[in-house]
């Protein structure tokens, strides 16, 4: 929040067939993605993201859509921050 961003974002990403390693490129070349896992079910990959306002979601979003299938959540509040498991 102190720089602007004030939107965080969850996106399921379903790449389209032979598009994953692209996705993933992407993923990692995109400066509003703070997080990205690989994961197993129906979508290949789950990102988090920052953005000033809810333009420059649509603007990102638009870049992966010619490539993937995407939902997003917008997050509200968060409840657990991230932490070390206890063993």
């Amino acid at each position: 929040h102190a720089v602007g961003m004030t939107i965080t974002a969850l996106i399921r990403i379903r790449p389209m067939p032979g598009e994953a390693k692209r996705i993933g490129v992407m993923l990692s070349e995109t400066p509003e993605v703070i997080e990205a896992d690989r994961v197993t079910g129906d979508d290949g990959f789950i990102a988090k993201v920052i953005v000033a306002k809810m333009g420059d979601l649509e603007a990102m979003l638009d870049r992966f859509l010619p490539f993937a299938a995407a939902s997003t959540a917008i997050i509200q509040s968060s409840l657990v921050k991230r932490r070390i498991p206890k063993i």
